[in-house]
């Protein structure tokens, strides 16, 4: 029997959190349920543990020998420090020698077969990312600092076999700007191993984890770090902007990092098995360093990162003095530079320049348009070249980074206000004008520089590695020429190149040109994914990999045409061919377009459908009382104004115990499907939305089959001599993929209006004095207030006792605790702010697209704040029937 549930409430809490900061048209559904769903599971599978791992006595006494010392009370300068062997430099990985890259893998190799801790140590240290950091290591500030301190527990285990190893990092924003970036050279056998599907080739190949063989998936959803991702989050100040529970998602470094933890999939896409798989590492130190950016850049605007830690968290083990959970430390303390003071450095991520269009590695090449250079990964069909050619390419190309290592660190670097203000304004660039700047910049250049180097300045697409070294190579060997052939080259380099791109330069000099990064980003997006691509399950519930523990339910996918969706196929009208909408487009039918309208939802940056017609929606199951997920996907047809498509998806068996699961589906650009019951009492069979959260039990009709094959049977009647048809009273669920709800996932629901005794009088203490509470959040550094779009802020006096100072210029006439959970009260003073219980506390919450709040309702409403804002001579207020003083105070003067 398949019946409805109710969402679990911590689970209908986050998609509710996510729903009043953010929309389905701003951000990518499938990215909201990811991070909510997997957080959910992860507690509960910590909670309740269910991989039941048994942390032993080896394994304590273990985990206590890595644990760093901080060196706090003194900073370790970077040239002694530099010389100490526990001293680590992290480079991307695709910047390490042979020979850096071989000691790495065989480290974690030597870990995985060290098995004096059970069942071996690789998988011990990974446990540790299982239940142990149950609310502490996600969803939250601690985010940052917990990982932080993990990965250099991982990386002293690391040292134990392989001294002087360091954890190298994956920027995979040098991947993301590839045609496809599944073919990047990391997963091949020369990194990372094969990423489609069981992991068979590379240093990790066959690899048996405490949750099955090692899977990939990758590039079937989420997304890769863009340098637009890094851009938002750079543009921020303070911590909080960037971390839950107050950064907006397209500034949110947790959830940007979740996207990459999609997009690999497989163990990697579970938070509570993701550090089975040695990726996490990289991908995790990429994220330290991105960290480590934003650091920098708080120091040069006057802010001690070390004293950044938001007083607003959501969880009491997400507090600044709760305990990290490794040692004696608290939170707070791995936020402070005595943790990496003399013990680690990042080197900076790979660039070239037009001046210089080597990226520095044979596994990285420069990839250019008329106003901006950039490294971007290799196509691991271009490593067919010879181990011996490859050597020698790394050589040459390691002697040349020591050189410049030993300029970078005699000079100190200079900083521009913003250093990622550049990449950011690299989607927002004239190009006409950049590009008559920079070609009249290249051409000057031209009589200092040999036509090779500049050959390969003015091309605008890609070049291989082999065309990079040896041009290299040629500089090296030529250093010098004649002024008579470099003007002579110059000026056939010219002829030549305004010849060959006449029409793309005559385009930049338009009055409408196009905008050159954005068109190249255009051309490089990633294509639709291949229908005939397979997707790998790993049949793992609870730790145990066994395709006998699932049961098979058939689902049903209604599937409406995309917007924007062309099927360049066009009716004839009296013998002229009509363009203006494709034959199956319903915008043609005035009728049926009435019917089915649609809305712009987010997509995924790689989102591009399939010229062929053919499109594909993913169905998942997400265990809510057991730790087992499983994807499949129906294949629709993008043409057709409405089509039907069926495919099965697999859950627990009830047999094991109830099952209580959550179903969802998704098109291949992350726009969520909104999920059908079935009404059983009907007798038409008709469905009503629902969350998707069902409880499957053995009590019949048992409605599931305990295997593929008789799923099909069950499903469909095939009786002798007829078509088959479908049994339609096997089908509970169904999603109807619409394209016209802003939020289709659970947690749509009304905000609960404070009930009346939820607001006490005020009354004075016992001293009769009243308190000053200033708005300025407790973190503040510098006199700067976070979020704050004004220099003003706004200061009260009101009544100890009786309100409540949120944070962030939000002030509540109730106390802070305790409160009653989904109650929702507008800040005094603020038209769009407002503060919302949760776990029995408020936390500042944010009406999203100039939206304001409407107190008689609880909600955000559509509508101006002009109105209604503060005035500037504004002098008081009553609160709950209490006298007031509202005043202005500056803050963050000149």
């Amino acid at each position: 029997m398949i019946q409805e549930i109710s969402v679990p409430p911590n689970l209908l809490e986050c998609f509710q959190h996510y729903a009043s900061k953010t929309s389905a048209a701003k951000t990518v559904g499938q990215s909201i349920h990811w991070m909510c769903t997997h957080l959910f599971v992860w507690r509960e599978s910590g909670v309740k543990g269910w991989l039941m791992f048994n942390m032993t006595h080896e394994a304590r006494i273990w985990y206590h020998s890595l644990l760093p010392v901080i060196n706090k009370g003194f900073t370790v300068k970077k040239r002694s420090a530099r010389m100490s062997r526990g001293y680590r430099i992290r480079k991307e990985i695709r910047m390490m020698t042979n020979r850096e890259r071989d000691d790495f893998f065989r480290a974690i190799q030597l870990l995985k077969a060290d098995t004096s801790v059970q069942p071996n140590k690789y998988s011990a240290l990974a446990a540790l990312h299982e239940g142990l950091a149950v609310d502490s290591a996600h969803g939250g500030p601690n985010f940052l600092g917990w990982h932080r301190y993990f990965l250099l527990m991982f990386e002293n285990a690391l040292r134990e076999k392989v001294p002087d190893v360091s954890i190298p990092y994956w920027d995979s924003s040098l991947d993301e700007p590839m045609a496809n970036p599944r073919q990047s050279c990391l997963w091949s056998e020369h990194f990372f191993g094969n990423g489609d599907g069981i992991v068979t080739v590379g240093p990790f190949a066959d690899w048996n984890t405490a949750v099955g063989p090692l899977i990939r998936n990758m590039g079937h959803f989420g997304e890769l770090f863009s340098k637009t991702n890094i851009a938002n989050i750079m543009s921020r100040t303070y911590v909080a902007e960037i971390t839950e529970p107050l950064g907006l998602p397209e500034y949110n470094i947790e959830v940007q990092h979740g996207e990459v933890h999609n997009w690999v999939d497989g163990q990697l896409g579970e938070l509570s098995t993701a550090a089975h798989d040695p990726v996490f590492y990289l991908h995790h130190a990429f994220v330290d360093y991105l960290w480590e950016q934003f650091r920098r850049q708080q120091r040069m605007r006057g802010i001690n990162p070390d004293l950044d830690y938001p007083s607003i968290v959501n969880h009491t083990l997400h507090a600044a003095s709760a305990p990290l959970g490794f040692g004696n430390l608290q939170n707070i303390d791995s936020y402070s530079d005595y943790l990496i003071s003399g013990m680690y450095e990042y080197m900076p991520s790979p660039t070239c320049t037009f001046e210089n269009p080597s990226c520095g590695s044979p596994f990285l090449k420069c990839a250019a348009n008329f106003t901006s250079s950039y490294c971007v990964s290799v196509d691991r069909s271009d490593l067919g070249m010879s181990s011996s050619n490859i050597r020698q390419q790394q050589t040459m190309m390691q002697n040349r980074r020591n050189t410049q290592q030993r300029r970078w660190k005699r000079q100190t670097p200079v900083f521009s206000k913003n250093p990622w203000e550049s990449i950011h304004n690299a989607n927002n660039f004239n190009s006409g004008a950049m590009f008559q700047r920079s070609f009249k910049s290249s051409v000057n250049m031209m009589g200092q520089s040999s036509p090779g180097t500049m050959q390969q300045m003015m091309q605008q697409q890609p070049q291989s590695p082999s065309s990079i070294l040896s041009a290299s190579g040629r500089q090296m060997m030529n250093p010098m020429r004649t002024q008579q052939n470099q003007v002579g080259a110059v000026q056939q380099n010219i002829q030549n190149f305004v010849t060959s791109n006449r029409r793309t330069i005559e385009q930049s000099m338009a009055p409408n040109p196009l905008r050159g990064f954005s068109r190249m980003q255009q051309e490089t997006t990633c294509p639709a994914i291949p229908v005939n691509q397979r997707y790998q399950n790993s049949f793992n519930i609870n730790g145990l990999s066994d395709v006998n523990q699932w049961v098979y339910l058939p689902v049903k996918i209604i599937y409406k045409r995309p917007p924007n969706y062309n099927y360049n196929s066009y009716p004839i009208i009296n013998g002229a061919l009509s363009i203006t909408n494709d034959i199956y487009s319903s915008m043609g039918y005035t009728n049926l377009h009435q019917r089915l309208k649609t809305i712009q939802l987010a997509t995924y940056s790689s989102c591009k459908s399939s010229t062929s017609g053919a499109g594909m929606v993913y169905v998942q199951s997400n265990g809510l009382n057991y730790l087992g997920t499983y994807k499949e996907f129906a294949i629709v047809d993008n043409r057709m104004a409405l089509s039907l498509s069926t495919t099965f998806i697999a859950v627990k068996s009830p047999e094991l115990g109830v099952t209580d699961v959550l179903l969802s589906a998704f098109d291949s650009c992350g726009r969520i499907c909104t999920p059908y019951c079935r009404n059983p009492t009907s007798p038409t069979g008709e469905s009503h939305p629902c969350s998707g959260a069902v409880r499957v039990s053995s009590n019949y009709p048992k409605l599931y089959s305990k295997n593929y094959g008789d799923a099909v049977l069950t499903t469909w009647n095939m009786a002798t001599g007829n078509c088959p048809k479908l049994v339609e009273d096997q089908v509970f669920v169904s999603f109807y993929c619409d394209y016209g709800q802003e939020w289709p996932l659970p947690g749509n629901m009304p905000i609960q209006a404070p009930p009346m005794q939820m607001q006490p009088q005020p009354q004075p203490n016992n001293r009769g004095f009243m308190h000053f509470l200033p708005t300025v959040p407790p973190n503040t550094v510098g006199g700067m207030v976070p979020m704050v779009p004004t220099r003003e802020a706004t200061a009260v006096i009101i009544a100890s006792n009786v309100a409540c100072d949120v944070g962030y210029g939000c002030i509540i006439g109730v106390p802070c605790k305790p409160c009653q959970h989904g109650i929702a009260i507008k800040c005094h003073g603020t038209c769009s702010l407002y503060a919302q219980c949760g776990m029995g506390t408020f936390s500042f919450k944010r009406c999203v697209d100039g939206g304001k709040f409407d107190a008689a309702t609880s909600t955000c409403v559509t509508g101006t704040c002009a109105e209604d804002e503060m005035p500037p001579n504004y002098t008081g207020y009553r609160m709950s029937g209490a006298k007031t003083v509202t005043k202005r105070t500056e803050v963050g003067g000149d």
